[in-house]
């Protein structure tokens, strides 16, 4: 019985290696440009493959944040809010100021599928930013407005109204500074490091 189940196994396993096989053939730079073909199969034969790598497609879909087409950092934002790694957290904080209205909403989706991984990233950008645009205000208010409801409702609910409120960059940084600090007591109390 046990061998019988080991090699169902491994008949399992042998079809797995032969996808991963052609996916190993495929620079990953090809996968994320198939996700803007105009082909809908292999627009989604990319995007279910770059799924399946999971983690191991994060640097090279973070990197495509960057890219200077807004619909190849679009995919790379549904594909990185799909696969919620928290690695991935910096690289979605930084794009929450990219020009695209459409990309800061998915990047922002994404941080917020991350909880307080990808809150305190977002909160960063907003306060190392000496004079942040209002497009990266409003992203930020985003992130902390669907998180506001959580356990963090005591620091994040008046940074929110702050946001909304367009308050001077120096009370935000006030705000901001006391959620970081309230995270991270909170993760440290816990022993939750977020991964």
């Amino acid at each position: 019985m046990q061998y019988a189940n080991r090699i169902q196994w491994s008949s399992c396993e042998r079809d797995n290696a032969e996808t991963d096989k052609c996916v190993k053939h495929r620079c990953m730079n090809d996968l994320i440009t198939d996700l803007i073909s105009r082909d809908l199969a292999t627009k989604l034969g990319a995007h279910y493959q770059l799924m399946r790598q999971g983690a191991r497609s994060t640097p090279a879909l973070a990197h495509a944040l960057g890219n200077a087409d807004s619909q190849v950092r679009l995919a790379a934002a549904h594909a990185l809010r799909g696969i919620a790694d928290p690695a991935a957290a910096p690289a979605l904080a930084r794009a929450l100021d990219d020009a695209d209205p459409s990309v800061r909403w998915i990047v922002g989706e994404g941080l917020i599928a991350l909880d307080a991984v990808g809150l305190k990233p977002a909160l960063c950008v907003l306060r190392d930013t000496p004079q942040p645009s209002p497009r990266l205000r409003a992203a930020v208010q985003h992130v902390v407005l669907h998180l506001s409801e959580g356990r963090f409702k005591s620091v994040l609910q008046p940074l929110a109204q702050a946001l909304h409120d367009c308050a001077p960059h120096e009370s935000l940084v006030a705000k901001v500074h006391r959620a970081i600090t309230t995270i991270d007591a909170t993760e440290a109390a816990s022993g939750d490091t977020g991964g």
